[in-house]
């Protein structure tokens, strides 16, 4: 979606005002009206493609428990975690860990809770139906920076 500022949104009902007018057609009483309108900007659609990400974690977390070298906890909302993506060859799916190949290296990562699994197209699969089908396969995982903690899987 592309945003419109407020000149271009004015520009826009005097021109509808007008063109109505001219039509002969009553105008509404409220121009401002006519379009949809959110505080300095309106959202018009426009027939671009769906961006292509890894998915989110669910919004139903409230956030993401970190625990500190002490053995201190800390919570972090999800929308302010540090978040880095690793792409690599996807060696194992078991329990609550991921095993992923990169650069010939393996990396052993423990997985969210709620670890979000996708396709190539971004529909979401259960974690069983995703292990079994993308395993030995390039797929890009989204982790917490500090711990290495898996927050969403997609294959590639």
């Amino acid at each position: 979606m592309k945003k419109v500022g407020f000149p271009l949104r004015v520009a826009a009902v005097v021109v509808l005002a007008a063109s109505l007018a001219a039509e002969g057609t009553a105008a509404p009483q409220d121009a401002e009206t006519a379009l949809p309108a959110s505080g300095d900007e309106a959202v018009m659609e426009v027939a671009e493609p769906a961006p292509v990400g890894v998915p989110e974690p669910k919004p139903s977390a409230v956030g993401f428990e970190i625990m500190g070298p002490n053995g201190e906890r800390t919570v972090v909302p999800l929308d302010r975690l540090e978040v880095r993506e690793a792409t690599g060859s996807l060696e194992g799916l078991d329990g609550g860990q991921l095993t992923l190949a990169v650069g010939g290296r393996r990396y052993v990562c423990p997985l969210l809770a709620e670890c979000a699994f996708a396709d190539e197209k971004g529909q979401p699969m259960n974690r069983a139906a995703f292990a079994q089908r993308f395993l030995r396969r390039y797929v890009r995982v989204e982790m917490e920076r500090t711990t290495g903690t898996v927050l969403s899987c997609r294959a590639m």
